[in-house]
């Protein structure tokens, strides 16, 4: 896909000029056009110039920007091209259907296993590199079978998971169903009956380390209902480095097959 940057001019700034090159890390833009906030990955690039321009690639967003730029006056002139943003990321990233056969790549919990017939087997197993299945369930029944593996597999592992945090936090475990929300990876919700977690399936394609975030996330709303900085400091006792994790959170989303 080739990039397609769209370039504006921008006034020239007598602050003082920060480090050329590019930051350390990957930024995050909360955007809010569509009525759904959505948190966009983008890099950043300082450099002697006198215009931001802004690059989407199939590998994210990538901007350029004078050096003598501020982080709000970059990301408020990303807010205005919010929507050729999205419009090209969705361009780089087009949906390929997944094919439901022999052969077949598939994440699971990060790491890529292959759809196999195995005549020895009875039923979906995980066999190394390898999710195996006998031949005719693969031939007549391969994304059912599939799909009940992975949300099988998913409930077992999350209650797991859960049951390792709220044993850290000292509470109750509450009861785990599975979700597939459009925009959200889980959600806690408090009743008269108890807190409910719900998770989505699909967090068992990611790597463990993710799945253990999202749950850190919303077992911490147990205690704040709201994303404040107490919140986010509860966060951060169940899992340090949830910044880091919150990022690439975002970034593996885009990577995932649609199943």
């Amino acid at each position: 896909m080739q990039n397609a940057p769209r370039e504006r001019v921008t006034q020239p700034s007598s602050r003082p000029k920060l480090k050329s090159g590019k930051d350390q890390s990957p930024r995050l833009l909360r955007i809010n056009d569509s009525g759904t906030p959505d948190c966009i990955p983008y890099e950043l690039i300082r450099a002697r110039r006198r215009s931001m321009v802004i690059q989407a690639r199939a590998e994210g967003i990538l901007v350029r920007a004078p050096k003598t730029a501020t982080v709000s006056e970059i990301e408020a002139f990303m807010q205005q091209h919010a929507a050729w943003i999205r419009d090209h990321l969705a361009a780089c990233s087009q949906v390929v259907p997944f094919a439901w056969q022999e052969g077949t790549a598939l994440p699971v919990l990060g790491s890529s296993v292959r759809i196999t017939a195995a005549p020895e087997v009875a039923r979906v197993e995980r066999i190394g590199d390898q999710l195996a299945m006998p031949p005719q369930l693969l031939q007549f029944r391969c994304r059912e079978a599939v799909l009940n593996w992975l949300r099988t597999s998913a409930l077992i592992l999350f209650n797991q998971r859960v049951l390792m945090q709220t044993t850290k936090m000292g509470i109750e475990t509450p009861p785990v169903r599975l979700s597939n929300a459009r925009t959200r990876w889980g959600s806690c919700a408090k009743g008269p009956n108890g807190a409910r977690l719900s998770l989505h399936w699909k967090l068992y394609l990611l790597p463990l380390a993710l799945i253990d975030y999202v749950i850190a996330h919303e077992l911490a709303h147990l205690r704040e209902m709201n994303h404040s900085a107490r919140f986010w400091a509860e966060v951060a006792k169940l899992y340090p480095d949830y910044k880091a994790a919150r990022l690439e959170l975002v970034r593996s989303a885009h990577t995932l097959p649609s199943i």
